[in-house]
């Protein structure tokens, strides 16, 4: 059951008007209170909001489908994810799904107000330090030749003898590069690779599989 904040907080016809989405009556209770202290009433219904304001635990794959209806359904509110444990491709993430700003759980308190200020002038708001997540992963040769094979359907074994390398090798590289992509598995390092708005194919499908020059290294 979805919690929606129905607190009054300010006049209506002069400040913003926010609606409040979370499953977590506690959690929606405290973002509509930090809104109101912020003067942004929070008393409306999310069809008639100029901000939306979805808590979330984390960004996973249902999250970022409730993210995608809520922009579908007002393409002209602006939209604000707050999220307690985020990932290394949250920010990109919440974007891509129609979001205009991330604010972490633990930073609502001094971030959440300025935050929607921000995207009801226009701007995106997102934590500094995820800055990271949008440049390119800085990823070794070997990496993206076993990030190629791993596209293609190889297994681990399959790739090793392809690279005349070991399998903990192997392993190694895709623990590395995983890191590196923001990824826990190969379907979802595969799904990222092939994105075609990621950018990232190209430079790893472009690399060689046959390890020229580096048989039998790392």
């Amino acid at each position: 059951m979805t919690a929606t904040v129905s607190a009054e907080n300010g006049d209506a016809g002069l400040s913003p008007r926010a609606a409040v989405i979370d499953t977590d009556a506690r959690r929606a209770h405290r973002l509509g209170a930090l809104l109101g202290d912020g003067g942004i009433g929070t008393g409306v219904e999310a069809s008639n909001a100029d901000v939306l304001v979805l808590g979330c635990d984390r960004l996973g794959r249902g999250e970022r489908e409730t993210v995608a209806r809520l922009r579908e359904k007002a393409p002209e509110a602006a939209l604000v994810v707050v999220v307690g444990r985020p990932g290394p491709r949250s920010a990109r993430d919440a974007l891509a799904a129609g979001a205009d700003a991330l604010v972490l759980s633990d930073q609502a308190g001094e971030c959440l107000e300025p935050a929607v200020r921000a995207v009801l002038s226009g701007q995106v708001a997102l934590p500094r330090s995820f800055g990271d997540g949008f440049r390119r992963p800085a990823l070794s040769r070997r990496e993206k030749q076993v990030l190629g094979l791993v596209v293609i359907g190889l297994q681990n074994i399959e790739i090793a003898a392809q690279l005349h390398v070991t399998e903990s090798t192997v392993k190694s590289h895709l623990t590395s590069s995983f890191a590196k992509l923001g990824v826990r598995t190969r379907s979802e390092a595969t799904a990222l690779i092939l994105d075609p708005e990621g950018g990232l194919g190209l430079g790893v499908l472009a690399i060689s599989t046959a390890g020229e020059g580096e048989a039998g290294g790392g």
